[in-house]
């Protein structure tokens, strides 16, 4: 890779890098087709960045970066090979047996019995 490249590896969202306009730098973009497990790492990837972004979105940005971390997860359950109805009842199931946020639990510590 060149040294002076500006922009990191990245998965990117449609056709070529910038066409969201969220890159604004002068340049050739230099891109290649991912295989299925370079794509669904790189998918995983991008899917921990959006999330970054939305736990520090404000409230007017935040359905923005959600409607990406959806997006990122809705292509990463396609390349993983599943359905998106697959998810849903793997996600049902660990709900039936573990809970889900309903209560809004908070974990401060646990404290040891001595």
């Amino acid at each position: 890779m060149p040294t002076d490249e500006v922009i990191r590896a990245r998965a990117v969202l449609g056709g070529a890098p910038g066409a969201d306009r969220s890159c604004r730098i002068e340049g050739v973009a230099v891109t290649r087709v991912l295989d299925d497990d370079g794509f669904l790492a790189e998918l995983l990837a991008k899917l921990v960045e959006e999330a970054r972004e939305a736990c520090v979105a404000s409230a007017d940005d935040l359905p923005a970066e959600l409607a990406d971390v959806l997006e990122v997860l809705q292509s990463a359950v396609v390349a993983a090979g599943l359905t998106w109805d697959v998810l849903l009842a793997v996600a049902a199931g660990k709900r039936a047996r573990r809970g889900g946020f309903s209560r809004r639990l908070f974990l401060e510590y646990v404290e040891q019995a001595v």
